[in-house]
Formats: structure tokens, sequence, C-alpha cells
């Protein structure tokens, strides 16, 4: 009897509309419940490590600055070094680390090379990531980018341009190996002509690889799916 009152007050008390059958509606509210669960237990398809949020600031003209130990990064005792090479010794080639951003300019005169070279304690990048991850917010012409893996796994000179996220895979190297214990890494940014300029926001380490649905995941959706059919039943 008891139950039976319950009922009749939920129904009492939910908006009717004329040809809506409220109780064949409910059952699709599960629905968000079961995406929830996949959202709160499959992990992501790309979630980043950070190695270097560019915050720490430093600077180098025609020079090179550093080592400097940098912080907000996921990788421990990570220290960075700027080197600044113009292409005449009348011009001017500078890289300036601050405020979340990584600028290189150069003179009229200047194709320089801005060279970023990391150190940090050994680590197996491969448990987490298989890609590295370069985020460009401006750069007026294109340029090209040389990356180095404990000093002798090197990826050639890319030729990136344009702005946006770029990927590149640890198997580009020239042994990818060397990811599996990692404690350097470097990169050297040229441009194609004089006086060219770019601006980075990020470098961060990440998974291309969509993962399957975690066990944890499948049971999710598994009681979700029960306590919706079970609840059901009881309406």
């Amino acid at each position: 009897m008891q139950q039976q009152t319950l009922r009749a007050s939920y129904l009492f008390f939910q908006p009717r509309q004329k040809g809506i059958d409220v109780n064949a509606v409910i059952p699709k509210l599960y629905l968000p419940g079961l995406v929830l669960a996949v959202a709160l237990f499959t992990p992501s398809a790309e979630s980043a490590v950070l190695i270097d949020t560019f915050s720490k600031f430093q600077y180098a003209t025609n020079s090179f600055s550093g080592p400097l130990s940098v912080p907000g990064t996921s990788l421990s005792n990570l220290h960075r070094t700027l080197t600044a090479t113009t292409s005449s010794s009348t011009a001017t080639t500078e890289i300036v680390v601050e405020k979340g951003k990584l600028s290189i300019s150069n003179s009229t005169d200047s194709t320089g090379t801005a060279r970023i070279f990391y150190s940090f304690n050994t680590i197996d990048f491969t448990t987490f990531a298989d890609v590295l991850l370069l985020t460009t917010q401006f750069s007026d012409a294109n340029y090209e980018v040389e990356m180095v893996a404990n000093s002798t796994s090197i990826l050639s000179f890319q030729n990136l341009g344009g702005v946006g996220r770029h990927i590149v895979s640890f198997m580009q190297f020239s042994d990818p190996s060397a990811f599996k214990q990692l404690h350097s890494l470097e990169l050297k940014l040229r441009g194609t002509r004089a006086a060219w300029d770019a601006r980075f926001s990020s470098l961060t380490a990440g998974s291309a690889t969509v993962p399957e649905p975690s066990v944890t995941a499948l049971l999710a959706i598994g009681v979700a799916g029960i306590a919706g059919v079970g609840r059901r039943k009881i309406a």
C-alpha cells in the first residue's frame, strides 16, 4: 500500500503533456549515466605529460643561457639551456622564455637557429607516451625543427610552418628505443628565410593511440544498465 501511495504521489507531481507517456521517457534518463560512467573511467586518448610550460623566464641573444632549473614539469630535475646562433656576425638571433611562451626572433639579415636543450632524470617515456606535441601560436614564415633524443637518436629537420599543435611520433626518430631510457631532449629551430619569428606555447608528450575501454568502465556500464532495468521493472 505504501509503495502504491508513493507511486501515486510521484505521478501527481510530474508534469503531464498530452500524448506523452511519462513512464516511457524515464528509462531513457539512464543513458546519460552510462555516458558519464565511460567518461569517468576511460582514459583520455591524448592525455598530455608536461615537459615545459615556458613559464620560467630565460633569454639568450647571440649566446647561450643555462642550464636553468625548470618548475611546473612532469619530469624530475629538469634543466633547460638556450643557445641562440645568428647566421652573420652583424645579425641578431634572440630566444625569450616568459609567461608561458617561447619566442624566437631574428633581425632582417639573420636566418638564425634556436637550440633548446633539456636534461632530466632518466625516465621511460614509452610507459605513458608515444608522441611529442609542440604547439605553435605564431609564425611569420616557414621554419624547420630538428629533435634529438639522448644526443644520438635524431629526427632530421622537418618543415612545420603554420600554427597549431604539431605531433611527432617516437617512431620518426632514428632510434626510437632511446625513449625507453630518456635523459635528454634537444630542439633546434631554424627559419627558411631571414627575419623569421615564431612563438610556441607548450612542449608536451602524450599518446595518439585510442585506448580500449577499461575493465572498470565496462563494469560501470554493466552496473548502470542493471540498475536502469531494475528501476524500469519497478515502475
